[in-house]
């Protein structure tokens, strides 16, 4: 016995009468890095906070941080790459 739609390589399978269509390695490539990219930029502002938690002691929650951050500094601060110690 057969199973249909499941002989593709990498296990996703085309459905009942669809050909697999292979994709192209510069394509997987520029999916990696745009994914990447979406990724830093997302979660790059909450590791600011996390540090800027660490370094206050966290004695104040995510939610303080961030408003004070942000009516402090200006949004852009949550995407600096320093962080000032006082």
């Amino acid at each position: 016995m057969s199973q249909k739609g499941s002989s593709s390589k990498d296990g996703a399978g085309a459905g009942a009468g669809e050909a697999a269509v292979p994709v192209n390695r510069a394509v997987k490539t520029g999916g990696a890095m745009l994914g990447g990219a979406i990724e830093a930029c997302c979660l790059q502002p909450l590791d600011v906070l996390k540090t800027r938690m660490q370094l206050g002691g966290a004695k104040a929650g995510l939610f303080n941080v961030a408003t004070t951050t942000v009516r402090e500094e200006g949004f852009r601060a949550l995407y600096v790459l320093r962080v000032d110690c006082e």
